[in-house]
């Protein structure tokens, strides 16, 4: 369905997006990269790389992406949340715990950013 949705309309992201989370990780960086041209100024482009840095185990470029996506929408909890995850993946417990709170001060029912925060202060 996404592929098809790509053909029909090439110079739309949100189907690339879609694609890429219905396939491995390879191939999904592989067509991300030729929607690079649309997607560098975008947030969700770079979260979408860094949810596939996640996933290959790479915190370090999962950290850049997600950086990246915070420049381009600062205002976005998940962007901090996002970060913070790489941060705790890297063993940068207190950077991830600023994260975790900065994206709960934006959105305080943020549930991924609230456990979070409940696990690092169990630990």
């Amino acid at each position: 369905l996404w592929q098809e949705a790509m053909t029909a309309s090439p110079e739309k992201l949100r189907p690339a997006l879609q694609f890429a989370r219905s396939v491995p990780p390879e191939e999904a960086l592989a067509k991300l990269k030729t929607y690079e041209h649309l997607g560098g100024a975008e947030a969700q482009y770079h979260t979408e790389l860094g949810r596939i840095a996640m996933q290959q185990r790479d915190a370090v470029k999962a950290l850049q992406a997600f950086g990246q996506a915070l420049a381009l929408d600062p205002e976005k909890a998940s962007h901090y949340y996002n970060r913070g995850a790489a941060l705790l993946a890297l063993g940068q417990r207190e950077a991830a715990g600023a994260d975790f709170q900065r994206a709960l001060a934006i959105d305080p029912k943020h549930g991924p950013a609230k456990s979070a925060v409940t696990r690092l202060q169990a630990k």
